[in-house]
C-alpha cells in the first residue's frame, strides 16, 4: 500500500478527532487501530473541547481514501517563545507504517509552523525513535538513558 491513496493532509476538525478516538477501539484489528496512551486520548478530547469553543486545532491528520484517518501529528506553539513549537506525537496505524505517512505528516507540520513564522521545532522522543527524527534533520539537544530532546530549524 502506498501513500497515493492519501486524500489529504490537513488540520483536523472535530470529525477527524472523533475518528481518532474511535480507531483506538479494541474491537478493531490491531493493525487498523491507533494504540493511544491515556495522555493522548485526553489530549484529543481536550482538542475536541477547544474546537467546540472555536479555538484553532493543532492536529494534522492523514486521510486515506479507503481507510479514513490513518495518521496524525499534534504540536503546540510555545507560550513562552512564540518562535518555537513542540511536536507532541506522531502516530500512524500499523497497517500504514513504512509508507512515508509519518514523514509526510512531519513535512505538513513543518509547512504549517513556517507559515506562522516558527523558527525551531522541538520533539522529546524515546531513544528508539531518535534515529527516525535524526534522518529528518533533527539534532539532539539533551540525551538521557531513555529519551532524547531534539530540535530542528524550520525552513521558510
Amino acid at each position: 500500500m502506498t501513500t497515493d491513496k492519501i486524500v489529504e493532509y490537513r488540520h483536523a476538525g472535530a470529525k477527524h478527532l472523533k475518528e481518532l478516538l474511535e480507531k483506538n477501539s479494541k474491537e478493531l484489528p490491531r493493525d487498523q487501530r491507533f494504540l493511544l496512551t491515556r495522555e493522548e486520548i485526553n489530549r484529543i478530547r481536550s482538542e475536541l473541547d477547544k474546537l467546540k469553543r472555536g479555538d484553532s486545532s493543532k492536529f494534522i491528520v492523514a486521510v486515506h481514501k479507503d481507510d479514513g484517518v490513518i495518521g496524525f501529528c499534534n504540536f503546540d506553539v510555545s507560550r513562552w517563545s512564540p518562535k518555537e513549537a513542540t511536536i507532541e506525537s506522531i502516530e500512524v496505524v500499523p497497517k500504514h507504517r513504512q509508507n512515508s505517512v509519518g514523514s509526510s505528516l512531519l513535512e505538513e507540520v513543518e509547512r504549517a509552523v513556517a507559515r506562522d513564522n516558527i523558527e525551531t521545532l522541538h520533539v522529546v522522543t524515546l531513544e528508539k525513535n531518535a534515529e527516525w527524527y535524526r534522518k529528518r534533520g533533527f539534532e539532539p539537544t539533551y540525551t538521557s538513558k531513555s529519551f532524547r530532546k531534539m530540535q530542528k530549524r524550520v525552513d521558510r
